[in-house]
């Protein structure tokens, strides 16, 4: 994935702004599609029409912005293959998870556009579980074995499931990117509300490189939260699988039966059906579910993170993780989730 550092940018008219770095050694080119992480007015996806050293023309009208620290990506579709060239490189903007654990405020609509990384924790998992335990019970049905020799047994599908899931894997420094609302609630009883002296005041993303150890604090710190602190409560999860097969059977475009599995492109993983599967239920549009996620889109899940645990080692730079939890329908969040409308960006 072609993308910049964390460096200050500026825009005016439809001219972007770098004052370190070169965006034609970072691989940018006329006619890709690009991102602006870090902006505060100009958040969605602008075509390339011109590439110098240190100015990026596009195609759109922007909207002035003076010097923000802030990243350039392309808008691409996310897979396996481009995933991995980002792992493990704490200053990317770019996607390097396949496991997103989003906090309660990603899905405020007050904070607009936000990055594909924006409010949320990735995560290393090296193995993911999940276990669907179907609430069917079972009746034995007395004396049907003296009429026919053999005993019956009744079943009633109570259409009830219960879905958990376990992971572990490692974490290490990562790029936290938070947005906040334009003063408001992050005026009240701050100390710095008066002098202005925090960063995300204006409504900006804050970008920052965290430790491993700064990470496993958050999540321990989540946990310990509900959901009055948006900020700090996680809702909602993202896992994102291969995929060939989309919403209405047909291969994605560009996939067919021989592309490698490392190419392919990634989805969220959902209980969802897809339509020609679901057509004698109330009929609901799961599309996004089968999509392929991309840097605008990538969809997350309701659940209830149930217990976490990391391993702290004196020195070391990384540390591993287990978690468990449960897939959950939102009461709190959203009716929405009823009609196949968890969260997005």
């Amino acid at each position: 994935m072609t993308e910049t550092a964390i460096v200050s940018i500026s825009i005016s008219g439809s001219t972007i702004t770098r004052a370190s770095g070169n965006f034609t050694t970072d691989g940018f080119i006329v006619g890709d599609l690009i991102r602006i992480i870090g902006s505060s007015n100009n958040t969605g996806t602008y075509t390339v029409s011109e590439v110098g050293t240190t100015t990026m023309v596009v195609t759109q009208a922007l909207i002035t912005e003076g010097a923000f620290s802030g990243a350039v990506v392309n808008y691409v579709l996310f897979n396996t293959s481009s995933i991995a060239s980002t792992s493990h490189v704490p200053q990317t903007t770019g996607m390097s998870y396949h496991v997103f654990l989003d906090f309660g405020a990603r899905s405020d609509d007050d904070l607009g556009t936000q990055s594909p990384i924006t409010n949320r924790i990735g995560l290393l998992a090296e193995s993911f579980n999940v276990s669907t335990t179907k609430s069917r019970p079972t009746f034995a049905i007395p004396g049907t074995a003296l009429v026919t020799g053999e005993s019956k047994t009744l079943s009633i599908d109570l259409a009830a499931a219960t879905k958990t899931f376990t992971m572990s894997g490692i974490i290490t420094e990562q790029l936290m990117v938070r947005k906040y609302p334009t003063g408001g609630r992050l005026d009240e009883n701050n100390p710095l509300a008066a002098s202005g002296e925090y960063p995300g005041k204006d409504g900006s993303e804050v970008s920052r490189v965290f430790t491993a150890q700064e990470i496993a604090q958050l999540l321990h710190s989540a946990l310990d939260s509900s959901f009055l602190q948006p900020y700090q409560n996680i809702t909602n999860m993202a896992v994102l699988i291969p995929s060939r097969v989309g919403y209405d059977y047909n291969y994605h475009t560009g996939v067919d039966e021989n592309t490698p599995v490392e190419y392919l492109p990634l989805i969220p993983y959902s209980f969802k059906a897809r339509y020609q599967d679901n057509l004698r239920a109330v009929t609901l549009d799961n599309s996004q579910y089968f999509a392929p996620s991309h840097s605008s889109s990538i969809v997350s899940h309701p659940v209830v993170i149930q217990s976490i645990t990391t391993d702290f080692v004196p020195g070391q730079p990384w540390l591993t993780f287990s978690i468990n939890g449960e897939f959950i329908f939102d009461v709190m969040g959203s009716v929405k989730d009823v009609f196949g409308e968890d969260s997005w960006i």
